[in-house]
């Protein structure tokens, strides 16, 4: 495992991964990687669900912990990192409300498109 020990599970083709591995890289943060095959159902697997029970990517292993749902891990990263995070209470709250719209207005049309 990288030395911060961050281990990243993802795949190339989700557009979550692919914000997480990017915020990971912004922070100076290493990593390491590892590809779950969404199109084998890999995904779906008893040992996967072990890991995030949600059946989903991205998922990131750190400190003893594993994180899931990319805004999640954005935030864990922005406040382990301490960037990227908003310099006061009411720019956190308007990071995390544009995070949510992005999540229930933008990704959706984007990660058809992607596919």
């Amino acid at each position: 495992m990288a030395k911060d020990g961050f281990l990243l599970y993802g795949s190339f083709l989700s557009a979550p991964s692919y914000r997480v591995a990017l915020m990971l890289r912004l922070c100076g943060l290493r990593f390491d990687y590892r590809h779950v095959d969404l199109a084998a159902g890999e995904h779906k697997s008893p040992e996967f669900r072990e890991i995030n029970r949600f059946g989903q990517v991205p998922a990131l292993r750190h400190g003893g912990r594993v994180y899931v749902q990319s805004n999640a891990i954005l935030q864990h990263l922005a406040a382990h990192a301490d960037r990227y995070r908003g310099a006061d209470p009411d720019e956190r709250i308007a990071i995390a409300e544009t995070m949510c719209w992005e999540a229930d207005r933008l990704y959706p049309g984007l990660t058809r498109l992607r596919f």
